[in-house]
């Protein structure tokens, strides 16, 4: 079992939390089993149960699963990584990597404008995804304004689809994995990733991807308040120790 304790304040855990504690719970069950020994035999031991034939059939080590495993190297991330930008692209590198997926890329809306603006991106292949994105139009705003996550291996049959909004800056259609990112329960922005293989567009691997890089915009938005802060209170003493 694994537990966490209520929130400083009294806020309630929303979803994309649930979500996050239920692979890694599925993640350590796995590590678990790897390192649980043997029990010895024993002489006129009476028959297993049918509850401990079951417990025989936990999967190898060799065969975690691989949604649990690119959580962990998400938030392995962000334990890591406290500098904005750098924080992103160790975020979504594990991303690209484990989806075979070019670009992948994290969009949050600016206040100003209304649109989503690129914040981070990983192109390992040299393929850039768009810097802005209008949030009214394609499958992108659908899940901009719905909260939810698209993981489509053909997504121009949808009649939402966009080809000016939901493909990549040289405009290639393929599979979209479209997922929403939160903060305090409003949706802030979207993460979207187009894997090589339609496979690897699962409905399932969009939930724990957007729980891990909605995590990953909490730590991104405290680090630069806290990057302004600390710039803020070196001006200002700065400024108290100038002349006059």
């Amino acid at each position: 079992m694994l537990c966490a304790t209520d929130r400083e304040g009294g806020s309630r855990f929303g979803d994309d939390e649930a979500t996050l504690l239920r692979v890694l719970a599925s993640h350590v069950t796995a590590l678990l089993a790897r390192g649980a020994p043997a029990p010895a035999p024993e002489a006129a031991a009476p028959p297993p149960p049918a509850r401990a034939e079951a417990s025989a059939e936990l999967p190898p080590s060799d065969r975690i699963d691989p949604d649990a495993e690119l959580a962990r190297e998400v938030c392995e991330a962000l334990a890591h990584e406290v500098e904005p930008e750098r924080l992103l692209a160790a975020a979504l590198e594990p991303v690209a990597r484990r989806l075979s997926a070019a670009p992948v890329s994290l969009y949050l809306l600016d206040g100003r404008s209304g649109e989503l603006v690129l914040e981070g991106h990983c192109d390992a292949l040299g393929r850039a995804d768009r810097p802005r994105l209008p949030r009214d139009r394609g499958l992108t705003a659908h899940v901009l304004g719905a909260g939810h996550l698209v993981a489509a291996a053909r997504p121009q049959d949808d009649r939402r689809f966009d080809a000016e909004v939901d493909t990549p800056e040289d405009g290639s259609r393929g599979p979209l994995l479209c997922v929403p990112l939160r903060l305090r329960g409003k949706v802030v922005g979207v993460a979207r990733a187009f894997p090589k293989d339609a496979a690897l567009a699962s409905a399932r691997t969009g939930e724990v991807l957007g729980a891990a890089l909605s995590a990953a915009v909490r730590n991104l938005l405290l680090y630069r308040s806290l990057v302004e802060s600390i710039e803020d209170l070196a001006r200002a003493r700065r400024e108290a120790g100038g002349p006059g």
